[in-house]
């Protein structure tokens, strides 16, 4: 046996494996061989036997062969070379990657971007076609000998592979996320960066939706771990669409997902996320906390904002409509929640159509007794479609301010609102809105809110009163219940319209009585019955058309009269000789109002 050594062959490989075999392939592999620390070995060879090497990867895969290898000096130093150069080189960061000769290595992987272990690690090929190409820190490195390294693409990339390591200010890294398109996953740690991150779409010669371009796909690891931490003195992100004129801006497909954002100190003096004319966007898993507005959403349409929480804020959202551009039109939120801010959770200067908040959760929002605070508030037209608004399954309770809800229609159109199993909670006597829900119009244009199945509850500390209703609105408003609850008379609003049908049954003495929740029937005089409903069968006594009809077991009883008032109608009952008599009766009550 003879020895030889092939120093630095392999170096830093320590997953790759050789082995050694006769030329025929026919003996079987008696050598193998092993890798020491450094990742290096030595092969012992029978100077009686011809032999083959084959160098494999981890995966099996052949990267190099060298046939007819008798003794150590047939692998020469040039063949020595030639191996090396079809092996990914190790080494430990970009530093080092600098450094190595593009004659010796085509192919490198780092173990980290600054130091080992940083989460930087990339791989990268030489590209010896591109002697021109400038270093960018990331996806483009410039040796000290001029050779170009070209970072793999991977499919997603990672931050921490452009610099975005440390505890210092990596604004410069991250900002690669918004200027150079892709999808990107920043890892679990905290990131801070000083200035805004801008994604500009403004651009009339920007891709259309089937090009290549800047459009992004961002990621964290989850909001509970993926931290980013906002230095700066203005908008930490800012998204950025093109106008009416230019159609391609507009459409983004862009996402921003599974991180929190938060500015040093939480000063409620800065903008979280700002968005502007941007279809097509979703914001989702996010947690923003800390700043003035914590997500800014301009001229926003067909978008949609899921699993989000902006707390601590001074306004949890803020939607608004810039000049010369579309309403906020079709958006949706799906399991928002707004928690904690100062003066409203949800704020909108203007609301278009069929915008959409299923399971928005509006807590602890506004200040006590301030007229301008409140959970969501919101102006709303009808010139892009009459159905404004849908809430689904919310849940608001121990906001302060004028109310949980209130909608203003600032047109002259009719606008139609629909809230479907929404709870409306007053649960303290020191933090408290004067309405749950609260409408009106400065445009001429009529609200229709059609409310089923929502729940109004007083409790706690919280004192009911007759100057804090439930509900509160002006007279060209409507407001219809379908099927609510509610938990005390105290606080039932004025007028409120009845559902589209309701019915009951009263006996002669009026003691007993089967009426809806919040109806009930007396006895005035002989013969002489008042329904009531405390918030009224109509906003008018021509909003509804009552009926009753006599069931006096004894027969000789009719209905004499129906009389019809805003919140009550008076049933007269009489005999066949025309004089009043009692006598049991069923009523119902049909609402005509448009």
């Amino acid at each position: 046996m003879v020895g030889g050594s092939l120093e630095t062959l392999i170096a830093g490989t320590t997953t790759r494996t050789t082995t050694w075999q006769d030329a025929a392939m026919t003996i079987a592999n008696t050598n193998p061989v092993t890798l020491d620390a450094r990742g290096e070995c030595v092969l012992w060879l029978d100077t009686a036997v011809i032999y083959k090497f084959i160098l494999k990867n981890a995966q099996g895969v052949v990267q190099w062969t060298q046939d007819n290898i008798s003794s150590p000096s047939s692998l020469s130093a040039e063949i020595a070379m030639q191996i090396q150069s079809k092996i990914k080189r190790v080494v430990s960061d970009i530093a080092a990657l600098r450094l190595l000769d593009k004659n010796k290595h085509t192919q490198a992987i780092t173990n980290g971007y600054s130091i080992t272990g940083d989460g930087g690690g990339s791989e990268y090929y030489y590209d010896a076609s591109d002697t021109t190409s400038a270093d960018n820190a990331g996806s483009i490195i410039v040796a000290s000998d001029g050779g170009r390294w070209k970072l793999i693409p991977s499919g997603v990339q990672n931050p921490r592979q452009h610099g975005a390591v440390g505890t210092g200010d990596v604004a410069t890294s991250l900002q690669k996320m918004f200027t150079q398109g892709r999808a990107w996953e920043i890892p679990s740690g905290v990131y801070k960066f000083s200035s805004t991150l801008t994604a500009d779409y403004s651009d009339p010669a920007f891709p259309g939706l089937t090009l290549p371009s800047i459009r992004h796909d961002i990621s964290g690891d989850s909001a509970a771990n993926t931290i980013l931490e906002y230095t700066g003195t203005n908008t930490a992100i800012t998204c950025i669409g093109s106008g009416l004129t230019i159609a391609e801006g507009v459409h983004s497909f862009d996402r921003l997902a599974n991180f929190t954002l938060y500015p040093t100190g939480r000063t409620l003096l800065r903008n979280g996320i700002v968005l502007q004319r941007k279809a097509y966007t979703l914001i989702e898993n996010l947690d923003v906390e800390g700043f003035s507005t914590g997500i800014f959403m301009e001229g926003c349409l067909t978008s949609s904002v899921k699993n989000v929480h902006s707390r601590n804020n001074k306004f949890g959202f803020v939607l608004g409509d810039p000049t010369n551009f579309s309403r906020p039109n079709s958006l949706n939120f799906e399991r928002v929640t707004v928690l904690n801010n100062a003066e409203a959770g949800v704020v909108a200067n203007l609301l278009g159509a069929s915008n959409h908040f299923n399971g928005l959760n509006v807590e602890r929002n506004g200040r006590q007794g301030n007229a301008n605070d409140g959970g969501f508030l919101a102006n709303i037209v009808g010139d892009n479609g009459i159905a404004s608004l849908t809430m689904t399954a919310g849940y608001f309770e121990g906001n302060g301010g004028v109310a949980d809800l209130v909608l203003t229609n600032v047109s002259a159109a009719f606008v139609t609102v629909i809230l479907t199993s929404v709870t409306f909670n007053r649960v303290s006597s020191t933090i408290h809105t004067t309405n749950n829900i609260r409408i009106g119009n400065t445009g001429g244009g009529r609200i229709k809110l059609i409310m089923i199945g929502c729940g109004f509850l007083s409790a706690g500390s919280y004192v009911p009163s007759a100057a804090r209703p439930f509900i509160q609105y002006d007279a060209a408003c409507e407001v219809i219940d379908i099927g609510c609850t509610y938990s005390e008379t105290v606080s039932m609003p004025l007028q409120l319209s009845a559902s589209t049908t309701l019915a009951g049954r009263c006996n002669a003495a009026a003691t007993v009585s089967t009426q809806p929740a919040g109806v009930s029937a007396t006895r005035d005089g002989v013969g002489i019955y008042t329904v009531q409903r405390g918030g009224g069968f109509s906003s008018t006594a021509d909003g509804y058309v009552a009926v009753a009809i006599c069931n006096f077991t004894g027969g000789s009883r009719k209905v004499e009269r129906i009389t019809q008032a805003g919140n009550s109608f008076q049933v007269v009952i009489t005999d066949n000789a025309g004089t009043l008599a009692d006598g049991d009766f069923s009523w119902t009550v049909t609402r005509v109002r448009a």
